[in-house]
């Protein structure tokens, strides 16, 4: 909608400053940055528990086998294994999060929302 906009009306934007006007017109004819801000938007500003808004699901960690199979890098795997510092590394597929006191979870019992842990 906004990037059809866009491309029907291309001097629309005018804010004095070429390079601004540049920036906007290719952020907002870009249709995976609407979606993905109006996905944001809409995951950050409607109330509800993580469980009302579905996000508990995707919480839960799968121990099958195939995960690495299938989630793993192609090769390097075991360059990966020995490198320690990987397990700091969220994209890394030996990525730890117990090891990171920033991404350790704790239950809230009181409404059974799982919150992050603030403490280091």
């Amino acid at each position: 909608m906004i990037p059809g906009w866009m491309a029907e009306n291309p001097g629309a934007i005018r804010t004095g400053s070429s390079e601004v006007d540049q920036i906007l017109t290719v952020i907002l004819s870009t249709h995976m940055f609407i979606g993905g801000f109006i996905g944001f938007t809409l995951d950050n500003t409607i109330p509800g528990t993580r469980e009302e808004r579905g996000l508990l699901q995707h919480d839960v960690t799968s121990d099958t086998p195939d995960v690495d199979l299938h989630y793993g890098f192609p090769f390097g795997n075991d360059l990966l294994d020995r490198l320690t510092f990987t397990r700091h590394v969220p994209f890394c597929p030996t990525f730890s999060p117990t090891l990171n006191a920033c991404c350790r979870k704790r239950n809230n019992p009181e409404d059974g929302e799982v919150e992050m842990d603030d403490r280091v």
